[in-house]
């Protein structure tokens, strides 16, 4: 029968195949001083063993009666999913051939026969270390990602007690339209409406982008024409191309369809318009185009400002690409807008792209023809 000595809280569990007790015993004298060491006598055992708690590593002899080495292997790599299991297989095989077929099977090194003390400890204790790593950084993945999520929660939270003290500075605001004001006093007052007017696009993004991360997106797809979604949008950053004396054109090759969740798409190019708006020169044009493509609809708007360095394109729709841009001491400042529209875009089985030039830059959404969400 197998002996099982009862495992210390930092000693390693290893499980030794073979079907010849004289090997298990060799091994058990070389391996015991430093770990917990368990037998088995064929692979069916061993399959026993695995089952009954967990190993560190395993040590298994290839040419066995009933189930091979390398039979126990596949079967332990696909039974238990656990890649970092090392399972070293010992052999007097040394021809090329048998150890490619080991490899094959999922095992991680070989031990020949008959063993070297200072090899097998060597070549255990490494694959032992490489466990205790990736175990480790395992663990930390997992604490970053339930700290990640208790962040998401918490901005969640933040954004919602937002609304409330945001919706009465605006009514408030509004309200004081119908007084009697001087003309710097009303230009104080739009000042502010303005400033939280974009707050709360900037609170309703972080709520819709929470949205939109969630594991299941809903969205509500309609068969209608895009230019009059564009032109919704534009006529939202009205008041921001003005007060910057900029114009904003809209093209449009006819009328192109698509199946879209109409507000989501109109928080999209609403996006991209207060992108471009942000970074054309001041009286210049922005332009936005609605054309048909060869697998749907696209729409592009394209600003007059400088354009964006090779480097920096990858970050520009990323939820961190602002911050990532800022580090870098860029010139092209982005926020969680066009992170939002690359989400817009994946709900709806579309894509979001870049073209950018010394002299403009250009931002598209494209929508397949029947919606893939």
């Amino acid at each position: 029968m197998p002996v099982t000595p009862p495992a210390g809280p930092t000693r390693p569990t290893l499980l030794v195949v073979d079907d010849t007790p004289s090997a298990r015993m060799v091994l058990r004298a070389i391996l015991e001083p430093d770990a917990t060491v368990l037998e088995a006598a064929s692979g069916e055992e061993a399959l026993a063993l695995l089952a009954q708690g967990p190993i560190d590593c395993i040590l298994l002899d290839v040419m066995m009666p009933g189930l091979t080495g390398l039979d126990v292997t596949r079967r332990v790599r696909e039974a238990r999913g656990d890649e970092h299991l090392p399972i070293l297989l010992v052999t007097a095989l040394s021809d090329q051939a048998s150890r490619l077929a080991g490899f094959e099977a999922g095992a991680d090194d070989f031990i020949s026969k008959p063993f070297d003390a200072t090899e097998v400890k060597g070549r255990v204790r490494a694959f032992l270390r490489g466990r205790a790593l990736w175990t480790e950084g395992e663990r930390l993945r997992q604490e970053l990602a339930r700290l990640d999520a208790l962040k998401d929660e918490l901005a969640a939270v933040l954004v919602h007690d937002l609304r409330n003290p945001l919706a009465g500075l605006l009514a408030n605001l509004k309200l004081l339209e119908f007084e009697a004001l001087t003309p710097e006093m009303r230009e104080s007052v739009d000042g502010a409406t303005q400033a939280a007017d974009r707050l709360k696009t900037l609170v309703d993004d972080l709520l819709e982008i929470r949205a939109l991360e969630a594991p299941t997106i809903a969205i509500t797809p309609t068969r209608t024409a895009l230019e009059p979604i564009v032109r919704a949008a534009a006529a939202g950053c009205a008041a921001t191309a003005a007060a910057n004396g900029l114009t904003v054109t809209i093209e449009a090759d006819g009328e192109t369809l698509a199946s879209v969740d109409v507000e989501l798409v109109r928080r999209a190019v609403e996006n991209l318009l207060t992108n471009a708006l942000r970074h054309a020169p001041d009286g210049g044009t922005v332009t936005v185009r609605v054309r048909a493509a060869a697998d749907g609809a696209r729409i592009e708007v394209h600003d007059q400002g400088p354009g964006l360095p090779a480097a920096d394109r990858d970050l520009l729709f990323g939820k961190y690409g602002a911050i990532e841009l800022r580090r870098r001491g860029a010139r092209h400042d982005v926020g969680l807008g066009l992170y939002l529209v690359h989400l817009v875009a994946e709900a709806h089985g579309g894509a979001v792209g870049l073209d950018s030039g010394p002299t403009g830059t250009t931002l598209s959404l494209s929508l397949p023809t029947a919606s893939a969400a």
